[in-house]
């Protein structure tokens, strides 16, 4: 977005950019000039004229010039590339945003790199959560940073920018979180697919994966074809969040084929640890991860829907109860007394 070009002879004393003064022309992104624009330097300042141009004294350390348009600051460093030219500001194209605060009571700061030691930066007053207008800002996405309190108490909130277009929401930026899966010696298997809530982990060369998550989450993993056993994570962005996940080549099954043949999705939530897991059936066969003990609800559906929250009676420990709760969908309750890591899970329905 910055060009360098020769300005014509009508240009202002002097033409062309030296170590102690940088000439140059604002434009804006059609490459129509920026007239009555002030360029500060710490040296002195020039209002362009109708061309857009300016010439402005510049001194180490800072040899730099900055202007404002619309409450946005902008500031051009000059590179070797310049001495000897007049150089073209080209301002990017701009255009109204809708910017929603993060839920932090901090200082905003958005800002922008472009090309050739030109960058933006603009300080929105905000409040938490508050609606605030921004009148004309580079249109693309800036890099955020929310800062709260002063000096050496300062703290630096980890957040992020969502872009839907004309809007920008600020939020709280998700915890980095590492999960480790290992076997029941301490070895990591082969093959495995790590997920974070919804959003797939990526490996990394230590053996761990990682992913960020903002809610709540539970974390699954399957390797070599057989499920991991679960675990829920609270994330906490100012804190080390890593968790271990026990994986068994082969674990507990359940025949769902002789409850429900009709079931599609099979989904398994552990009451005290909050986790949950789904799957689908093969052949009627849903093969589980490793189970601690504890309490369970286990779902059948049909179709794609939302998983109930109502549990069914726990009847018999280590036995599935399920009662029907609507057409194609079932809800069951497991109580084991003990870990499972192998076998088979019985089942039983309980009459309308």
């Amino acid at each position: 977005m910055i060009a360098l070009t020769l300005l014509t002879a009508c240009s202002p004393t002097p033409t062309e950019t030296t170590d102690t003064t940088m000439v140059g022309q604002l434009v804006d992104a059609d490459g129509t000039p920026l007239s009555n624009i002030e360029v500060n330097s710490v040296e002195g300042k020039h209002k362009t004229d109708a061309q857009g141009r300016f010439a402005v004294p510049i001194m180490p350390p800072s040899k730099l010039v900055h202007f404002s348009l619309d409450d946005v600051f902008y500031q051009r460093v000059q590179g070797t590339s310049d001495l000897g030219q007049a150089i073209t500001v080209e301002v990017p194209a701009r255009s109204p945003r809708t910017l929603t605060c993060p839920p932090i009571a901090c200082d905003v700061t958005l800002g922008w790199r472009f090309e050739s030691g030109f960058t933006a930066k603009a300080v929105p007053q905000c409040t938490p959560e508050a609606t605030v207008e921004l009148a004309a800002v580079p249109a693309t996405p800036p890099f955020v940073s929310c800062r709260e309190g002063r000096g050496t108490k300062a703290t630096d909130h980890a957040v992020e920018l969502i872009d839907a277009g004309t809007t920008w929401t600020i939020r709280r930026a998700g915890a980095e979180i590492t999960v480790v899966v290992h076997d029941a010696a301490g070895e990591t298997p082969a093959s495995c697919k790590v997920q974070v809530g919804q959003t797939p982990a990526m490996a990394r060369d230590d053996g761990t994966f990682v992913a960020r998550a903002i809610t709540p989450s539970s974390i699954t993993a399957e390797c070599d074809g057989s499920p991991a056993r679960p675990a829920f994570v609270t994330p906490n962005p100012d804190a080390e969040n890593r968790v271990t996940l026990t994986w068994a080549p082969t674990g507990p099954t359940v025949d769902v084929g002789a409850v429900a043949a009709w079931a599609q999705r099979v989904t398994v939530r552990h009451e005290d640890e909050g986790w949950a897991w789904s799957t689908r059936p093969t052949n009627g066969t849903v093969v589980l991860p490793p189970l601690s003990a504890g309490a369970y609800t286990v779902i059948l559906q049909g179709t794609e829907g939302p998983v109930p929250e109502s549990p069914a009676p726990i009847t018999v420990a280590d036995v599935i109860s399920f009662e029907t709760t609507k057409d194609q969908e079932m809800v069951g309750r497991l109580r084991l007394n003990a870990a499972l890591g192998q076998g088979t899970v019985r089942t039983h329905v309980a009459p309308r």
